[in-house]
C-alpha cells in the first residue's frame, strides 16, 4: 500500500518500494494475451528499481546510480 507521506529520500529503500508498489498499482498492460491487466513486476525489474532507487548516493540526470555499480565501461 502506498504511504501518504511527505517525501524522504533519507530512506532509499522505501523509495524504491514505493516506486514499485505504484508501477504494480496504476500501470496495466496495454496488449496482448493479459491487455488490461495491472503490471506485476518480475523479481528482476524489482531488483533493477532497488538498484536505481534504494542507492543511498542517488541516480545522474539519466536515472543510472552514482555509484557506478553498472557502468558499462568497465
Amino acid at each position: 500500500m502506498l504511504k501518504t507521506r511527505a517525501w524522504d529520500r533519507s530512506i532509499p529503500a522505501e523509495r524504491a518500494e514505493d516506486n514499485i508498489e505504484w508501477c504494480e498499482r496504476y500501470l496495466f498492460l496495454p496488449e496482448g494475451k493479459h491487455v488490461g491487466q495491472r503490471l506485476q513486476m518480475a523479481e528482476f525489474m524489482k531488483d533493477d528499481f532497488r538498484a536505481i532507487y534504494g542507492n543511498p548516493a542517488g541516480c545522474d540526470a539519466n536515472g543510472w546510480p552514482t555509484d557506478k555499480l553498472h557502468s558499462w565501461n568497465d
